[in-house]
């Protein structure tokens, strides 16, 4: 145990929604290709099937349409949080997410996935210039003059009255709320990253999720990345298990850690080292940006070419 604090990795949630994609390692195209996916939902420990859902078939299109009807299905005044077990996974969902956007077009899916599972940068969904991100302003709230507070609060369409102090407060609180980079839960989070921050896993070289399910849960049968690649190859029925048992071992996973966190903390609060609450999944500032090149740049900041 390593003992220090992570934003990665939320104290609780009452969904914990678990996304597992089958790429084709060898594609050549520029944007993953998916064999397959699994979505699995838990909720107070336990799968709820209504809101899970796998598939083989059209994946790309099909994965959107059912993350969009599992997230617009889970009640907005509940907490939940998205997990992927690599950063690979989350950047191919991404991309995956931007380039159906791309070539099929707008609809309520789509919009609800850009909205709920890509991180935008708020800035660049407003008025406010990308410099904003390195600039003294942003690291520096005491340095800010009135008449840049009054300018960037307006971007930001939020009150610019009030004294400086007030105004810097709240340009403070709108920036910090929905900017990944300063502390906010990630949307979707990488549990790899996670496990890398808070356990010290015995070995040199890059940790498996199998490793991780050794070390944590103990001995588990568990399918490796090329076993369900070779199984969507041959089409084997045998993959929605296998990929449905992946994603529950994730679950198991984090369930786990919580739990060594808590023995290891004795009698201190989990929040000394969890130090990040689950929201609820809203999409948010989807309709901010009319300028097609400031929507681009922000696309292209986040997942890269396409």
């Amino acid at each position: 145990m390593i003992g220090k604090p992570t934003l990665h990795l939320p104290r609780d949630e009452n969904y914990a929604i678990i996304v597992s994609l089958v790429e084709d390692p060898g594609s050549l195209s520029s944007f993953p290709t998916l064999l397959a996916f699994d979505i699995c939902t838990f909720k107070g420990g336990k799968l709820v099937p209504s809101l899970s859902s796998y598939s083989s078939h059209s994946a790309d299109s099909e994965l959107i349409r059912q993350l969009g009807r599992i997230i617009t299905s889970v009640s907005p005044d509940r907490t939940a949080q998205l997990y992927c077990f690599t950063s690979d996974e989350i950047t191919a969902l991404n991309q995956i997410v931007i380039h159906q956007f791309l070539t099929d077009g707008d609809s309520q899916d789509i919009r609800t996935c850009l909205g709920v599972v890509v991180d935008l940068p708020l800035s660049l969904l407003t008025g406010i210039q990308p410099e904003l991100l390195n600039n003294a302003l942003y690291s520096n709230w005491g340095k800010a003059k009135r008449d840049q507070l009054e300018q960037h609060l307006s971007d930001l369409r939020l009150d610019t009255s009030g004294s400086t102090p007030e105004m810097q407060d709240r340009l403070k609180e709108a920036l910090t709320a929905e900017t990944p980079a300063l502390g906010r839960l990630p949307k979707v989070v990488c549990v790899h990253r996670s496990l890398s921050e808070l356990l010290a896993f015995p070995g040199p070289g890059y940790i498996t999720l199998g490793d991780c399910v050794r070390h944590i849960l103990g001995p588990c049968s568990l399918p490796t990345d090329d076993e369900l690649f070779s199984l969507a190859q041959s089409n084997s029925p045998d993959l929605q298990v296998k990929v449905r048992a992946r994603g529950m071992s994730i679950y198991r996973i984090i369930g786990g850690v919580r739990a060594r966190l808590r023995l290891h903390l004795g009698d201190k609060s989990l929040d000394t080292i969890l130090v990040n609450d689950a929201r609820p999944l809203k999409p948010l500032y989807l309709d901010l940006c009319h300028d097609d090149t400031l929507r681009k740049l922000s696309f292209m900041h986040e997942v890269g070419p396409i």
